[in-house]
């Protein structure tokens, strides 16, 4: 049978891989990572309203904070590709 790939054994597939990672494949896995990281915050703290000041991860709080401005712009029809 075949199973479907987690996001870790994907990740330790390209890592082990020979071939450098173009900038995209990078920052999809970067994007993975805080994913991960706001479903735990979600877990410990009941909602995903991660403040923009979050000092136990500030990473993850500029994260959300860019997240919610691509989201504003995309519902404003301000959407670029690229």
């Amino acid at each position: 049978s075949s199973e479907i790939p987690t996001i870790e054994t994907q990740k330790r597939k390209v890592e082990t891989s020979n071939f450098s990672q173009p900038k995209k494949s990078v920052n999809r896995w970067v994007w993975v990572d805080r994913y991960e990281e706001l479903a735990s915050y979600a877990k410990d703290f009941g909602h995903t309203r991660v403040p923009a000041s979050f000092p136990q991860n500030p990473a993850l709080a500029r994260w959300v904070s860019m997240q919610r401005s691509k989201y504003k712009m995309f519902k404003n029809g301000m959407w670029l590709c690229g």
